[in-house]
This record gives structure tokens, C-alpha cells and sequence, in this order.
């Protein structure tokens, strides 16, 4: 996760921060569990004079016409009572539930944290906020307080802190208030005043306790904001537990414009606050956890922010040793649902991480045990940290860990991690799974066209996928080095992605963010020979590009399948009992920008042209000359393509799976083009504290010049020239998608494809955030300025077909950009010395197209003389 995550989930940690997940049971596990009733349109929370018609909202305690409060064994006589942490009754003819409290559990702390169980995907989800499968929320710390005949559920503020023993302990409180997210009923008590039972159907299925279906300004506009529904949602499931109460509510979100009713499974969960005894240690930019926020109101020092690290409570039986066992060590259960071919796969890549603890000072600190059959446990329970296998008809992630905080000290207590049955498919091409086509719907410059490949976080996981199809494509078309033996080569691709999900997960529960920037470490050739095993990236908590180069050998390091440097490092500053130490944890940060060590997680990375600067900091990219990798990646695109249809295809069988096949390649040359285009004007950042960085270095260095040119001439040669993104002939009259049911048929379009791919690299070029960035550097150290960023692109878009005749392919590009620099010289774009440079540059174009405007063919000369009076009518006023 990230759960990103991330929570993370992997995919999708990124960004994606990793709170709760418990998901439905195998059956016949030994959990207690309710199913409810979907209420009626006019039913309350209860019959009769129990409560009032409107829900649980109390009225004032002097008017004569508030609920009569009942005695609790009367009330609860004809309810299943459903037992736990809060014991919860289901009444069996409506379906409303109630939640019983204990008088000492009022004003005691608890945490509240909650995740989307199915859910709403896609673009009308983003805009809806209905949420999509798999979505995090952040835990927070709740109580509940007796007023009268009500009971208040308040949100604690946990972000603001004071020194022990300050005087300003004494108004802690002043200006620093709590939240009281709803207030409910007390519907029956008994007579000692011990036991008391709530109305919470309403709170369990509203938006009280955490806000959903919150439509954007533009869906607002466009007229698609949700409706909850009241009389359709409704509470599914409660799932009880010594140690916290769970709760599955059904929201229905009801929509004009003719789109049709949504619901999302929202699950609740209660859980109890852990033991006192932790130790919290503070964050530190350098490393990446994940953190609860602290800021310290009492201190005199210049930076107040104390935030602390989310981390197990792993403490030595040996305090004095070295080396010792842990008191309590963090045990995983693999879910009995698993299949058995792969149970060793997941234990073996969990047990990977005991050598990265025993280096922080623990033996055996981890763990795994398989569930049992017979289980009277499952893995909804807090108690047990499950790794799940689960098998979802549309799945938009491989896998993701998630776990369950203390917000008050980063204190891990539970972690469920969840493995989709997809990434074991050899049919993973199944359906539109690999899709990139969504729209961006977020505001662009006006050199901008809409993105039509998407970099949020949810299509991460996606993109992992490709990964390994990519690897498996080439298995199947080249046998690079694999003597024959395709099959086996396809069995350890499967066997090593399912390695590097799980360690990456297990690396989430244990409190790591994701570290994007740990590609940024082998050479390219060391890349290609590197075998099985090998360390491939500085971290596991990457998400690098599948390590697929030509000429490799049959035992090549696909993906990472063991810790990295940064990993043990990181682990160190996380668990070691040293770093208790200042002096000791000073010198274990100050190697921070180590080969290996370096960091950059989600909040840093480059998806977007407005998003981060460091272009080292990226998904999906690999080696410490990504330029180079990913050079190397489309040139071995371009071999196995003409491949695909002999391979792949078997006589009498549809061209459905061409079709996804060629469509996995034209993803991951999307990647790449990304990649590659984020170098020019990108600067690199590094995180180390003043005087511990490398000598004379400063946190901000724009990416060297020749590096930003070497960036042009790939895109100039793989995105731009004549002969770039061609689709054979033989494959472009093949890719004919299966027929289901009523679905039609388009015939191909290679010359709108192209311009998707060329799109991705202006859109990056030409952003209006890159264009300044590309002006602010040279005021510290960038030597590539704006007019000679656009006099190399001119070259790449012009250049090579200046005196002859331009494909048609190419004439689509060189208008297209042509009208773009228009267009940005229209409206202005941000500074002026960078509008006098597109100004000029476009005068310069008018210039260079009016010399060979009577050269080519008819068709070119059209064409030239078609973008000759495109710039003079724009001229003209």
C-alpha cells in the first residue's frame, strides 16, 4: 500500500499513505459476524418512544418529548447480540444495529480508521469523490462523553504537543480544540448506570465520522455531484473482536444527468488503544517513514515539528546484547485461502527481511507462520497481521500493506497485507486492465494538451503489471539468452514480480514510505548482467522499470528480489536501539546521500511537469542513466513487436491477444517518453542537513546540461523523427479486439497513437512550470535556456525532412506543435524573457518552413503553406 498506501498499496502508496484493511473472510472461519437488513425508507433508528423519527440525534434533555430510555435487558431481550470490543445487537426484523458502552469506556481514547472495501473507480469516481476500492483514510484517535441522555463521539487533536513538565502543560487545551463528529442517542441503560446502548445506525452509514461523495467544482459544474441516499444505504456486516469492532456500510449515492446509482463499502473500524511503554522516535526528512504529525507548542527552538515515525514496538529479551531476539516479534500469517504452489514464494520473501533486522540489532524479528484450516480467527481480527490472497474480478493493484497506528506515538499494532490472484494469471492481459487512456482533467497550461496516459497514483499498479508482461513478451518473442527454455524463464518472471510484491509490502508494514529515488543506482550494463538475486535497486520500496535489456543472459535480475542498502539503512534508523544515541544517530544520517542510501518518496516525484523537480525521483524508472535504460528499452520494444502475431497467436484463436499485447508495449514506451522528457528542466535535490552533504554541495543543482540534451536527442530520435513509432504494417491489419456481446469494432489508428505518444513529451516540454523552471535555474547554475530547449526541438520536429517530402505522420506533429507555440504566444506564458523566446522561436519556424515551402510533394507543399498561414493569421491582429 501503497497503502499508498501509499498508505500504500503497491501500487498505489504511492502514493498512495497505508492505514486499515480487513477484508471478507474465507468461509468458514470462526469470526462473529452479523449480516443486516437494508432498512426501509421511513425506518428510524428505533420503534416506538425508543428514540426520535429523525435518526440519532438527541433531543434537549428538558423537553418532555425526548426518547423514553429503556431498560437494557427489556431492550436487548429480541436482538442477536453480536460480542467484541463494543458489543454490537442487530435487530432481526429491521436490520438496525446498536453499539453498547461501558461506563468506563466514556472519555477513554480509541482509534477510529476506515477504508473503502469496493468501491467507484475511474474518472466519475475522482470528480465524485465516491472513492474507488482499496482508498485509505487516516486514522485518528476518538472518545466518547455522556451528556445527559446523548453520548458525543469527539475527535482528539493529537497533532499539538508540549514538553513534559512545561508550565503550558497546565493550558494545553486553549486554542487547540477537539472535533465533536456526531452525537447519538442512549436508547436503554441499565440501572447502575454501567451499561449503556447507543443508536449508531445512522452514524455507521452517514458522513459524520469521515467525509465521502464530496464532489468536485467541476463536477458541481458539470452537474454529477452525489446524493447520499438514506433510504438505500445501509449497514452490511458487523465483525466483533477482543480488540476492535468493525462495522461494513453500504453507501448509495444517487446522481443526476442520467448517471446511475453507486454504491461504495465503506468498513469502520474501532479498535483499542494499545499498551503505555512505547518509545517514539522523530522523523527525519533523509529517511522515509510514515509519520504522525507532532508539533511541539512549548518549545523556544526555531523548527517546532516533531513528527514521529510509524514503527512496531520490537524490544530486545537482551537489552545488552548486540545481537538478541525480540521480546515480541512481528509474525505474519499466510491466509489459508492461499494456494499452496506459492506459500513458500511469500515466506521466503517475508523471511528476506530478518537479515536487514539482525543488522539493527534483532535475530529472528520476524516471523511467518500459515493459517490454520480449522482457525477460529480471521483476518479481520487486529491481533493477527494476515498477508492475504484474494481474487478480484477487476483488481486495480498487485498488492498493497496497510496497517493500523497509534496517531499519538507512530506506534504499528496491526498490519494486513493483501496479494491479488492477477499477478500470478499468465492471462493477465485479460480486459482493459492495462488502459492508460483516461483523461487528465486537471487544468494545463495553455502549451498543454490533455494527457491521455494518467500518472495517479491508482495506475500504479497497472504499470507493475506491464512490467512483468513486458518481461514475459520478450520471453516469448526474442528467448534472449534463454537456450530454449521459454517456459522456465516465464515460471521465475512469476516467481520473482510475486518476490518483490511481497517484500515491498511487508516493507510498507513495517512502516517504510516508498523510495522512488533508490533506482538511481546501478550502471546500465551492470543492469544487463546482473543475475537472479542480485541487488538491482538501492531499495525494495522502489517501483523500478522491469530489468529487460537486450543481450542479457537466461539468468537475468528481472526485479528486485532482496533488501538494498537504503533498506538496511533505513531499518537501522527505524529499530536500532542506537540511534536512542544523538551522536550515533547524527553519523547514521549523515551518509544520507551515500550511493545506495539516497531517498525521494511520492511527495517528491515528477508524474506530473507541476509535480516535484527531481527527475531522479520517478516510478517506473531504472540505473543510474535512466536515459540510457530507457533508450535501450525502445529499441528492444522495436525488435519484438513484428514478433508479437507468430508468437503469440495460435490458428483458430482470436487476435485479442495481439491486441493486448501490442498494447503492454505501446504502455511501457509511454513510461519511457516519460522518463526521458522530465530530464530537461528538471533539478536535482539533496535532502542533506547543512555541512553533511557531499562537499561544497547545495540542496538544489539544476540536472547538467548535457544530460538535458541527451534527453532531447532520445526524444528527437525515438518520440520525433521520421521513422519513430511505426507499427508494422503485419500488426496494424491484425489488431482486431475479441467481440463481447454488443461491443464494436474501430479500425486501427496509428497516426492518432503517434500523436498520443509525441503528446506526452511536448506536454512536458512546452508545460508552463518546466518553460519557467527552465528560466529560474539559469539564475543558479542551468546553462540550458529556454531558446536553445525549443531551437533542439525545432530541429527534432523539422530537422531531418526540411528538404523533402514529411510523412503524414509528421506533418500532424510539426502542426501541432506549431499551433501550440501560438497559442502559448497568445496568452502569454508566465515570464516575459521566456515569451520573447517562443516568440522568436516561432519566427524562426515561419522563416525555416517559407524555404522549403515549394520542396516535397503536393501533399508537404500543402501542408507547409497550410502552417505558413496558421502563423500569419495569428499574426495579423
Amino acid at each position: 500500500m501503497t497503502i499508498m498506501p501509499y498508505a500504500s498499496r503497491l501500487f498505489c502508496g504511492s502514493a498512495f499513505l497505508a492505514f486499515s484493511l480487513w477484508t471478507t473472510p474465507a468461509a468458514g472461519s470462526g469470526f462473529s459476524t452479523e449480516l443486516a437488513f437494508v432498512q426501509d425508507a421511513d425506518s428510524s433508528e428505533c420503534a416506538g418512544d425508543e428514540c426520535e423519527k429523525s435518526g440519532d440525534l438527541a433531543k434537549d434533555p428538558d423537553d418532555k418529548k425526548a426518547p423514553k430510555v429503556k431498560d437494557i435487558a427489556d431492550f436487548v431481550k429480541d436482538k442477536d447480540r453480536i460480542a467484541g470490543l463494543f458489543p454490537f445487537y442487530r435487530d432481526p426484523l429491521t436490520g438496525t444495529i446498536y453499539m453498547e458502552v461501558a461506563a468506563n469506556q466514556f472519555e477513554r481514547e480509541y482509534i477510529y480508521h476506515t477504508y473503502v472495501h469496493s468501491g467507484y473507480g475511474g474518472i466519475i469516481g475522482m470528480l465524485t469523490g465516491v472513492r474507488a476500492a482499496g482508498d485509505m483514510f487516516d486514522n485518528y484517535v476518538f472518545s466518547m462523553r455522556r451528556r445527559y441522555k446523548s453520548v458525543d463521539i469527539v475527535r482528539r487533536n493529537t497533532e499539538y504537543i508540549f514538553d513534559e513538565g512545561s508550565t503550558l502543560q497546565l493550558g494545553q487545551r486553549a486554542n487547540i480544540p477537539d472535533s465533536v463528529m456526531a452525537t447519538v442517542s442512549i436508547v436503554a441503560k441499565d440501572a447502575k448506570d454501567e451499561r449503556f446502548i447507543l443508536a449508531v445506525n445512522s452514524l455507521f452509514q452517514g458522513k459524520d465520522l469521515l467525509r465521502i461523495g464530496e464532489g468536485s467544482g467541476l463536477a458541481v459544474l458539470i452537474g454529477i455531484s452525489p446524493k447520499l441516499s438514506k433510504s438505500k444505504s445501509n449497514i452490511q456486516e458487523v465483525r466483533n473482536y477482543p480488540r476492535n469492532s468493525e462495522i461494513l456500510a453500504e453507501y448509495v449515492f444517487d446522481f443526476s444527468k442520467g448517471l446511475p446509482t453507486t454504491s461504495t463499502i465503506l468498513q469502520h473500524t474501532l479498535a483499542e488503544m494499545p499498551a503505555e511503554g512505547f518509545t517514539a522516535r522523530q522523523e527525519d526528512a533523509r529517511v522515509g517513514f510514515f509519520t504522525v504529525r507532532r508539533t511541539n507548542l512549548s518549545t523556544t527552538r526555531d523548527i517546532p515539528v516533531e513528527d514521529r515515525i510509524r514503527r512496531w514496538r520490537l524490544q530486545k529479551k537482551d537489552p545488552t546484547s548486540p545481537l538478541s531476539e525480540p521480546v515480541t516479534p512481528i509474525t505474519y500469517w499466510i491466509q489459508n485461502t492461499t494456494p499452496h504452489e506459492y506459500r513458500d514464494t511469500i515466506r521466503d520473501a517475508v523471511l528476506r527481511w530478518n537479515p536487514v533486522f539482525e543488522a539493527a540489532g534483532f535475530r529472528n524479528a520476524i516471523e511467518v507462520k500459515v493459517q490454520p484450516d480449522d482457525a477460529k480467527w480471521d483476518a479481520g481480527d487486529v491481533r493477527y497481521n494476515v498477508i492475504q490472497w484474494v481474487a478480484s474480478p477487476n483488481p486495480t493493484y498487485s498488492g498493497y500493506g496497510p496497517t493500523v497506528v497509534n496517531p499519538r506515538t507512530g506506534e504499528i499494532i496491526g498490519a494486513n497485507i493483501v496479494i491479488e490472484h492477477n499477478h500470478v494469471r499468465r492471462n493477465k492481459l485479460v480486459g482493459e486492465i492495462f488502459d492508460l487512456g483516461a483523461t487528465n482533467a486537471g487544468s494545463q497550461s495553455p502549451g498543454e494538451q490533455s494527457e491521455t496516459h494518467s500518472h495517479k497514483d491508482c495506475m500504479l499498479p497497472e504499470a507493475l503489471l506491464q512490467g512483468q508482461v513486458f518481461a514475459e513478451l520478450v520471453a516469448l518473442t526474442q528467448e534472449l539468452g534463454l537456450h530454449g527454455d521459454t517456459e522456465a524463464a516465464l515460471s521465475r518472471i512469476t516467481k520473482d514480480s510475486l518476490t518483490y510484491v511481497v517484500m515491498h509490502e511487508i516493507g510498507h508494514t513495517l512502516g517504510l514510505t516508498h523510495n522512488l529515488k533508490a533506482s538511481y543506482f546501478q550502471d546500465v550494463e551492470t543492469l544487463r548482467r546482473a543475475s537472479a538475486g542480485a541487488v538491482t535497486s538501492g531499495s525494495i520500496m522502489d517501483y523500478p522499470a522491469v530489468n529487460i535489456l537486450p543481450h542479457q543472459g537466461s539468468n537475468a535480475a528481472y526485479f528486485p528480489t532482496a533488501p538494498g542498502p537504503y533498506d538496511y539503512w533505513a531499518i537501522r534508523y527505524g529499530y536500532d536501539s542506537a540511534m536512542d544515541d544523538d551522536a550515533a544517530k547524527k553519523a547514521h544520517l549523515a551518509l544520507a546521500e551515500d550511493p545506495g542510501l539516497v531517498f525521494g518518496n511520492d511527495s517528491d516525484a515528477m508524474r506530473r511537469s507541476s509535480d516535484g523537480v527531481d527527475p531522479r525521483v520517478m516510478p517506473f524508472d531504472m540505473s543510474a542513466d535512466p536515459i540510457a535504460f530507457a533508450a535501450s528499452q525502445l529499441t528492444l520494444i522495436e525488435d519484438v513487436r513484428p514478433k508479437l502475431a507468430e508468437r503469440l497467436v495460435k490458428p483458430g484463436e482470436s487476435w485479442d491477444v495481439l491486441v493486448r499485447a501490442h498494447n503492454v508495449l505501446q504502455s511501457i514506451y509511454r513510461q519511457h517518453i516519460t522518463t526521458i522528457s522530465r530530464y530537461v528542466g528538471g533539478v536535482y535535490v539533496d535532502r542533506s542537513m547543512a555541512g553533511e552533504g557531499p562537499e561544497g554541495a547545495a540542496p538544489f543543482r539544476p540536472v547538467p546540461a548535457h544530460r538535458q540534451r541527451a534527453a532531447m536527442q532520445a526524444l528527437a530520435t525515438y518520440v520525433f523523427a521520421p521513422s519513430a513509432l511505426q507499427i508494422p504494417q503485419e500488426i496494424q491489419i491484425r489488431l482486431l479486439p475479441l467481440r463481447r456481446g454488443q461491443s464494436g469494432v474501430e479500425a486501427p489508428s496509428p497516426h492518432s497513437d503517434a500523436a498520443e505518444m509525441q503528446s506526452i513529451a511536448l506536454n512536458h516540454l512546452l508545460h508552463q512550470a518546466v518553460i519557467n523552471r527552465l528560466v529560474d535555474s539559469g539564475q543558479y547554475g542551468n546553462s540550458y535556456d529556454v531558446a536553445t530547449m525549443l531551437g533542439d526541438l525545432s530541429e527534432a520536429i523539422f530537422g531531418l525532412d526540411q528538404n523533402g517530402s514529411v510523412t503524414p505522420q509528421r506533418q500532424n506533429l510539426q502542426a501541432q506543435y506549431v499551433r501550440r507555440l501560438l497559442k502559448m504566444v497568445e496568452q502569454g506564458y508566465g515570464y516575459d524573457t521566456a515569451n520573447a523566446a517562443i516568440y522568436s522561436e516561432v519566427q524562426a519556424l515561419d522563416k525555416r518552413i517559407k524555404a522549403s515551402e515549394k520542396r516535397g510533394d503536393q501533399a508537404t507543399q500543402a501542408h507547409r503553406a497550410y502552417m505558413r498561414r496558421m502563423i500569419a493569421k495569428a499574426f495579423e491582429s
